[in-house]
């Protein structure tokens, strides 16, 4: 008896001394955060005036090469916007890092023939203009070139939509390894130099890894998760399909823009999703206090993202995910994690049977795939996770190419 009283009092006092020793480290951490934060904060509330005078020259040179060029280089088109001419800036024809990339699937069958005649009709031919009256897709027939320090867009006097629009055999099986091997090469897709900076791929006879959702079919299957039988929509299998991958550099556009494209010109679809935020009104004395703090407020924020950004989890392990190396260059790895593909239909049925939002669902996929994913490695679930996500601004125009994110 006193021997198990004395080793049970020993496995207490090693577990309170562990357990102080954790809280000792926890604090001290948090202390480290804190002063960190609060160091970087003042840099970046001092540094921030400073840097608008530093700009304010460059803003003066990129005004005089803009209207030099309309003197002197007659053959060039416009200047990029800030936001894409720090796009242009990316290795394209050599090491490219910002392509965007992504796949539809759809169902029946489609051939290349077609595609290109669509696109000869629905693009080419139809010199749809913008509110500036400039025609709406002329980036998809120009490539960029660097004068003055700055990037004009050119025309391609050669251009052949077939180096653009392309297909794989339609003799042989497609298959979701397939399409993520095809999503894999483009995301790292050296761009020839002189020509315009996207291509379409239609991958023929695809068998896709999702069946296609029939309607209102559900079964009861018990989640991995909570221990709880959840309804889930019950999927089946109907027709042939075809995938197309579309592929673009973001010196063109932003995803949001390409993809409007995809469903106005090509598909012949009006879309009026143009996002139009709720500004909240402020009493004027609170807009006051705003604005007076906001100096502040937005400088330890930024300090705050920047610290957290630092910090490593379970999810920076290059051993978490399979990774790939982009164009065999050094500093040129991404870690990908790709889920099965889900119809979009799947995705709406869902969200009218809980009665929620259609990104809520996408929202709780990612959330219970991440929980998932550390506890199959068997690693504790983090507090926060660093993670970034583009929005476009408010006013997005959907009449042209623009980088606008």
């Amino acid at each position: 008896m006193s021997l198990s009283t004395n080793a049970n009092f020993n496995v207490i006092k090693q577990n309170s001394e562990k357990g102080f020793h954790t809280q000792s480290f926890v604090f001290i951490e948090w202390l480290f955060n804190f002063l960190f934060q609060l160091l970087l904060s003042l840099v970046i509330f001092i540094f921030f005036p400073v840097s608008i005078l530093l700009i304010f020259p460059f803003a003066i040179y990129r005004i005089t090469v803009k209207y030099c060029a309309k003197v002197f280089r007659k053959d060039l088109s416009d200047m990029l916007s800030p936001r894409s001419n720090t796009f242009a800036a990316d290795r394209i024809t050599k090491c490219p890092k910002i392509n965007i990339v992504f796949s539809i699937i759809l169902e029946g069958d489609l051939d290349l023939k077609r595609i290109q005649s669509d696109f000869t009709t629905q693009v080419i031919n139809n010199k749809q203009k913008d509110q500036n009256g400039k025609y709406r897709y002329q980036k998809l027939f120009q490539y960029i070139v660097n004068w003055g320090g700055y990037f004009f867009w050119k025309d391609d006097n050669d251009f052949d939509l077939s180096n653009h629009i392309k297909s794989l055999p339609d003799n042989i099986e497609h298959t979701e390894k397939d399409l993520i091997a095809l999503n894999q090469a483009y995301l790292g897709r050296k761009w020839p130099s002189k020509r315009p900076l996207w291509e379409f791929v239609l991958m023929p006879n695809y068998t896709p890894s999702y069946s296609t959702h029939s309607g209102n079919n559900w079964i009861r299957k018990k989640s991995s998760l909570s221990k709880k039988h959840l309804l889930i929509p019950f999927l089946v299998i109907t027709g042939n399909h075809v995938a197309m991958l579309f592929a673009v550099h973001h010196s063109i556009s932003d995803a949001y823009s390409f993809f409007y494209f995809i469903i106005n010109a090509l598909c012949q679809k009006e879309s009026h999703s143009n996002a139009v935020p709720t500004y909240i009104k402020r009493p004027w004395y609170s807009m006051l206090i705003y604005l007076i703090t906001f100096p502040f407020e937005a400088s330890w924020e930024i300090a705050g993202l920047l610290v957290k950004a630092l910090k490593r989890n379970a999810l920076d392990a290059n051993k978490s995910f399979d990774t790939f190396q982009l164009n065999g260059s050094q500093g040129s790895n991404f870690n990908i994690a790709v889920t099965q593909s889900l119809p979009i239909s799947l995705v709406k049925d869902v969200k009218s049977h809980y009665k929620t939002s259609f990104a809520a669902v996408q929202q709780s996929v990612l959330t219970g795939a991440v929980t998932e994913f550390h506890q199959e490695k068997g690693i504790n679930l983090p507090r926060a996770t660093p993670c970034y996500t583009i929005l476009p601004y408010p006013g997005h125009k959907l009449d042209k190419f623009q980088n606008h994110a």
